[in-house]
């Protein structure tokens, strides 16, 4: 399934990002600053 989390750098977001990935589903990652989103440890993002 393909998902679309906004707000993934934020503390339920990391969660809901990380369990979907778990699950193998497809996730778009939206955050408002990328610098935020690079300190976690999502392999592939723009």
């Amino acid at each position: 399934m393909k998902l679309v989390v906004l707000g993934a750098n934020g503390r339920t977001g990391e969660h809901v990002v990380t369990a979907a990935l778990a699950h193998g589903h497809e996730v778009v990652a939206v955050v408002r600053e990328d610098a935020k989103m690079r300190k976690l440890n999502f392999k592939n993002f723009l």
